[in-house]
């Protein structure tokens, strides 16, 4: 008998792309789980120990795993973690704050970003807090990259002791970038083992430099036990999205929600599947090489190229010349990372351009955005705006799901105010006689919005 365990298959049961912020809960040899989908709705399953499904009435849903902070409990002490810009002092980097028995530790390093922290207590009571390091490296070509790696620490004496114990360089570009992933790179989890110490478990792509839309991917982990960290191993492969049950390892086995990976139905996403795995016995994660020649550098401080002019006569007027970025993604869009504040702060502090656009896919492999998610871009664009030193605009990208090499797919549409309504694909002309793109170059003439062409779909 294989390691791994398929308990559960959901198909049918959802379309497989609608599924956000899967969650498994076990207890008493039953587990909870379930997701979230675009329309805000939650669907909740209770699997029963002698193996039957039913769906429940009242849903019920784990907060975003994926927040900005994290929290456990046990015997009434409550344990959390939670990151933030300008914690320790550095204005232009991330900190973690941990609060545990009434008393506040502050996480952070000079130049280095701490960020999605994560929390639990191990079998005998221990505090442990696990969180991505994000630095910023540059190799002999000249390519600026983020170095991520996660950072683990455990309350002993009363002191806080860190190490950094995962290196995710696998997720470094080469000369040539590489593409975007569905799956949850810059997440990691803490659950503990009832056999003694915690878990480290953390996803990743395989492979590194495969299409967004034809790739897998692989939950890695690392157990700490007896004052130690083993070596890290592979848990499950093929799947992704990984959610781990929070009640952690119980006798040896792992209960993970996840999405089949893509190469499996050739569509995209794939359905829930609620999985078990034994943890003992998993093979090691091979030693990897092909990542060396990064160095550190530092952003802030370093002097970028100055124009020797900023001013232009186009079309018989003067202009002022800005120099920024009209087409990014943030975490929001179902192929990127990055948290909102997180990209406007590289963008302002360390990219040091003038303006500065987050322009995440109404509708993109499954994923859409939520009015809720574009009111915040729209408020945090208007936040970091600041006369005479930067730009952040209110924008987003228009993304037709009808793919051809003729038919105008995607568009950035940009605003000037911080108030306007965003007309999603399916919004614009469905229906109708009318193609879409078309209605939606006449709705922009209602706002006081721009259509910017970013790349040639």
């Amino acid at each position: 008998m294989g390691r791994l365990t398929i308990l559960r298959d959901l198909a049918g049961r959802h379309t497989a792309y609608d599924v956000y912020d899967l969650w498994a809960q076990s207890r008493d040899g039953s587990v909870l789980f379930g997701w979230q989908t675009a329309a805000g709705g939650n669907h909740t399953f209770h699997l029963d120990r002698n193996g039957h499904l039913h769906p429940v009435a009242v849903p019920w849903s784990c907060d975003d795993a994926a927040a900005r902070w994290s929290a456990a409990d046990r015997d009434g002490m409550e344990l959390r973690a939670e990151h933030a810009l300008g914690i320790g002092g550095d204005p232009s980097s991330f900190g973690v704050c941990v609060t545990h028995a009434g008393k506040c530790a502050d996480f952070s390093e000079e130049g280095v970003s701490l960020l999605f922290p994560t929390v639990c207590f191990d079998d005998a009571g221990i505090p442990h807090v696990a969180l991505i390091r994000t630095e910023d490296v540059e190799n002999a070509d000249g390519v600026i990259d983020q170095h991520n790696s996660i950072v683990a620490a455990r309350l002993e004496d009363s002191q806080w002791r860190l190490e950094e114990v995962a290196d995710l360089a696998y997720g470094l570009m080469p000369k040539n970038g590489v593409w975007g992933y569905p799956g949850r790179r810059r997440q990691p989890f803490l659950v503990p083992d009832d056999r003694g110490g915690v878990w480290l478990l953390w996803e990743r792509k395989e492979p590194h430099d495969g299409s967004t839309t034809i790739c897998a991917g692989a939950l890695l982990g690392r157990r700490f036990v007896n004052g130690a960290w083993q070596d890290p191993v592979r848990l499950i492969e093929g799947y992704m999205d990984f959610a781990p049950d929070e009640a952690g390892v119980i006798d040896g086995r792992l209960i993970v929600a996840a999405q089949r990976a893509v190469p499996v139905t050739a569509t995209g996403r794939g359905e829930v599947m609620l999985l078990a795995t034994e943890v003992d016995g998993a093979p090691a994660l091979a030693e990897e090489t092909g990542w060396e020649g990064w160095r550190s550098v530092n952003l802030v401080s370093r002097r970028y190229f100055e124009p020797q002019t900023r001013e232009a006569e186009i079309g018989g007027e003067s202009c002022h010349l800005l120099f920024g970025d009209p087409h990014t993604h943030s975490g929001l869009s179902e192929d990127a990372e990055g948290d909102l504040v997180e990209m406007l702060a590289y963008a302002r502090d360390r990219a040091k351009i003038d303006f500065f656009a987050i322009t995440d896919n109404d509708y993109i492999y499954g994923g859409r955005l939520s009015d809720e998610s574009w009111r915040e871009n729209m408020r945090r664009a208007q936040e970091w705006s600041e006369n005479g030193r930067f730009i952040a605009v209110p924008a987003y990208e228009w993304t037709q799901a009808k793919w051809g090499p003729v038919t105008p797919q995607h568009r950035s549409i940009l605003f000037e105010s911080y108030d306007q309504p965003m007309l999603r694909w399916w919004d614009a002309g469905i229906g109708q006689a009318d193609d879409p793109f078309d209605a939606l170059l006449s709705w922009i003439e209602t706002t006081d919005g721009i259509m910017n062409t970013q790349h040639a779909h």
